[in-house]
């Protein structure tokens, strides 16, 4: 797949449950991912996203999360920081 862009709009079907997106080259997700209040299995290997949006702590129904291959360092637990590239929240991970 060569998707590069995940459309701001894919926050308003509100009534999707699964998300496949794996295998393309992703470089940042929108905020309003965590609009997606009824995603069940979120599927995001295999792209180029060095962190996940803030607004996905709203995904209270998410119960698969796939984030393989996206980072060059080994995953480890997640914490909200400032992006210095654009000042937006997200979330992170960094090694202890």
């Amino acid at each position: 797949n060569n998707i590069y862009e995940v459309p701001a709009e894919l926050g308003s079907c509100t009534q999707l449950n699964i998300l496949q997106l794996s295998r393309n080259n992703i470089e940042q997700l929108p905020d309003s991912l965590g609009d997606l209040v009824n995603l069940c299995v979120l599927n995001l290997c295999q792209n180029r996203l060095p962190y996940l949006p803030i607004t996905m702590i709203k995904l209270t129904k998410l119960h698969a999360l796939w984030v393989s291959s996206n980072q060059s360092k080994p995953n480890v637990p997640l914490h909200a920081e400032l992006c210095p590239d654009n000042g937006r929240r997200i979330l992170t991970n960094v090694l202890f």
